[in-house]
């Protein structure tokens, strides 16, 4: 391209011609460049360089950003597992683990002095006003669980079981009514809908009684919305702020869905600060304590929120997977079938100390954690300037560190016929085959003192409602979801598609 002008000193006809300088060009070629350095450098010079990876994903962020913002860095993230072993590098900066050993090397304290690896901030993100407790700093996280600890003690759970039993059988109670109309019904709709009632209950003091209704606000699932949007701006952040205003733009224009559960919480939280609570019940646990301890109203309204939301997500996805995996084996399906009728010939002898001895029930579950667990992923650590130990080497610091909890439960290193539902492999008296599974991997509630606090009250849910549903039903699962598990993505949580099944009484 050329510039013409006229010239002052010769007139209007005469004309210089200058060449035009080619920004466009020098910029491209400086991304370039840099792109090129910074591959050569993260691939050959960089403190990672000695983990194994392949040389598109440690070279440049970007493809693994791709797959984030897909839904598929976890399943990516478990094929490289099965390709390199148990720790691989799936991008510049990170380290990707599945043994035993990183489990309690990461997450556990490594010593009085040494807490052990601080969370990552990247994933962590910190928002303006206050934070639930798994966004903490050490400190606020250590007074905010003391609190929080009394809501799950064993008396407070033993509390608890009443309004569990009475929920599980509201949803009997709907199962009849479509195996009488002879109807499949969406499973994990059911199952979402029954631990939202029960958690709202136990934290807020009143239920929302969605399955009640049977008929769900569409808003209820704009809870994976905000899941996948923070999922997106978490990854961005990794990134320019020119790159992150981008995508801010492109998830502002996509069509909002109402977070009903999120509106309901917050409504009945500020309406539980105004009347007299069961002594058990979170709030009230969360209200008690010195005045250093104490929860202010703003963290508790944080906190009531993260309960509902985790806790329902998590807990329903867990039972969802464990009827589904019972559908695809019937032989294990049979085997837990005739020990839970047998064992129990009345609906009421299905107590919580009981079921907590049920070998075979806790196998089953147990086994359906490990192929299925309900957070995948995302435990995201970050070293510090401190010397990190994790299996045996020393980690240079501002080095982002997961352990990817599906890839170590099915990981032929740590259990032997990783793939196949077995849950013989948890019995106290359990073949000779599975002697060499190290059942040390298996952590679906988390290691140290960062683990999950409302893992007795999933645990009851858990045994409650599968020996339920199993002493009054057989499932059979419909066409559409006979691979229901396959192909699925990740954002923060598994995004499940309709768990459509039969159902017959017994």
């Amino acid at each position: 391209m050329e510039v013409k002008y006229v010239s002052s000193t010769e007139g209007p006809s005469s004309t210089t011609t200058l060449p035009w300088v080619p920004v466009a060009g020098v910029i491209a070629g400086t991304v370039v460049l840099y792109v090129i350095l910074t591959g050569v450098y993260n691939i050959w010079f960089h403190p990672l360089r000695a983990y194994p990876g392949p040389w598109w994903l440690v070279a440049n962020r970007l493809p693994y950003t791709l797959s984030v913002l897909r839904g598929t860095a976890t399943r990516r993230a478990k094929a490289l597992h099965e390709q390199y072993g148990h720790v691989v590098r799936i991008n510049p900066d990170t380290l990707s683990f599945t043994s035993g050993e990183a489990w309690r090397d990461i997450y556990g304290s490594q010593s009085r002095c040494n807490p052990g690896i601080p969370k990552d901030p990247y994933f962590y993100m910190q928002h303006q006003g206050p934070a639930n407790i798994s966004t903490l700093n050490d400190d606020d996280h250590h007074r905010l669980r003391r609190v929080q600890l009394n809501a799950f003690s064993p008396k407070a759970l033993a509390s608890h079981e009443v309004h569990v039993r009475r929920h599980a059988s509201g949803l009997v109670s709907q199962l009849r009514s479509s195996a009488d109309a002879k109807t499949d019904v969406d499973m994990f709709l059911r199952l979402e809908l029954l631990v939202t009632d029960i958690i709202s209950k136990l934290v807020l003091g009143e239920s929302f009684c969605l399955l009640e209704k049977d008929d769900p606000q569409p808003g209820h699932f704009g809870v994976f919305s905000v899941l996948r949007n923070h999922t997106y701006a978490r990854e961005m952040m990794h990134w320019p702020s020119i790159f992150r205003r981008a995508v801010v733009r492109f998830m502002t224009k996509r069509p909002a869905t109402p977070n009903q559960t999120m509106w309901m919480t917050r409504k009945a939280t500020q309406k539980r600060f105004q009347q007299e609570g069961d002594e058990y019940d979170y709030i009230s646990c969360m209200q008690r304590g010195s005045p250093k301890l104490r929860m202010s109203e703003d963290e508790i309204r944080v906190s009531t929120t993260a309960f509902v939301i985790a806790g329902s997500e998590t807990t329903a996805t867990a039972i969802a997977a464990t009827m589904y995996l019972l559908c695809k084996n019937p032989r294990v399906y049979s085997a837990l079938t005739h020990s839970i009728r047998s064992d129990f010939p009345l609906e009421s002898d299905m107590t919580m100390p009981r079921l907590v001895q049920h070998e075979q029930l806790n196998n089953v579950l147990q086994e359906a954690l490990r192929l299925y667990p309900p957070v995948p992923d995302n435990l995201f650590r970050r070293t510090a300037d401190n010397a990190s130990l994790v299996m045996g080497k020393v980690l240079p610091p501002d080095t982002s560190v997961t352990m990817n909890v599906w890839a170590a439960n099915t990981s032929a290193l740590n259990f032997h016929r990783p793939d196949e539902m077995l849950p013989d492999r948890w019995s106290s008296s359990r073949p000779k085959e599975f002697e060499g599974d190290d059942r040390g991997v298996f952590n679906p509630f988390g290691v140290g003192p960062k683990d999950c606090l409302g893992k007795g009250l999933a645990w009851m849910e858990m045994r409650i409602v599968v020996a339920y549903l199993v002493w009054h039903f057989q499932f059979e699962l419909t066409p559409e979801s006979e691979a229901w598990m396959d192909g699925q993505k990740v954002f923060m949580f598994w995004e499940k598609p309709p768990l459509r099944v039969k159902v017959m009484k017994r």
